[in-house]
């Protein structure tokens, strides 16, 4: 058992370093090529207010984080990790209202 935890959290350190590495080398290239980057938070249900990756980034990048109602309300899934046809037709409605906002400013 010990073996398997320490494989486990060995692999998502490693995991952890080469997202770290690949944000950087991002962080980076939208600064030298003067890009406004934004990323759009999409959690599965039940989502926590603001996401830790958020929270590190967000000094680097804008994040839009998706109104509570839509990723909190179960009638939007099909399952834990997926959105239903309505979920996703909710979801899609919001993010194109954000792309347009961000095209206008």
């Amino acid at each position: 058992l010990v073996k398997k935890i320490t494989r486990k959290f060995i692999y998502k350190l490693k995991l952890t370093v080469q997202y770290d590495i690949y944000m950087e080398k991002i962080i980076n290239l939208v600064k030298e090529r003067n890009v406004k980057l934004v990323f759009i938070y999409i959690p599965g249900f039940n989502p926590p207010d603001l996401p830790d990756e958020c929270k590190i980034w967000s000094d680097h990048f804008k994040f839009l984080i998706p109104p509570s109602g839509i990723f909190r309300n179960p009638e939007n899934f099909a399952e834990e990790a997926h959105l239903n046809a309505k979920g996703a037709g909710v979801f899609s409605k919001w993010v194109a209202e954000k792309i347009i906002e961000e095209l206008n400013h």
